[in-house]
């Protein structure tokens, strides 16, 4: 049976109360590509913007932590949910 997870498929602005700009679904990607995209899509954003990105690669967490540490970028909430990762990250 599969479970919607209502959180990740809002149409809102919002996701755990903070305001995103921009929403990228990378699921079924693997590294390095969800964090390629990633950088792509968050050099595209404005100082202060935040982007919600969605992927089911288990090595995500480590990953943007790391490529928040070598660029302009906070990570401000990682989160599994069901199998699926959601970071949000803002541009610094």
């Amino acid at each position: 049976m599969d479970k919607k997870i209502p959180s990740l498929a809002t149409t809102d602005n919002y996701f755990q109360g903070i305001k995103i700009d921009k929403t990228l679904d990378v699921s079924n990607y693997h590294c390095p590509l969800p964090v390629l995209k990633t950088k792509l899509m968050l050099s595209q954003l404005s100082k202060g913007q935040v982007l919600k990105v969605i992927t089911t690669d288990s090595t995500s967490l480590q990953d943007m932590l790391l490529s928040c540490q070598l660029s302009p970028q906070a990570l401000l909430f990682s989160e599994e949910i069901c199998g699926t990762f959601v970071h949000l990250l803002q541009k610094q």
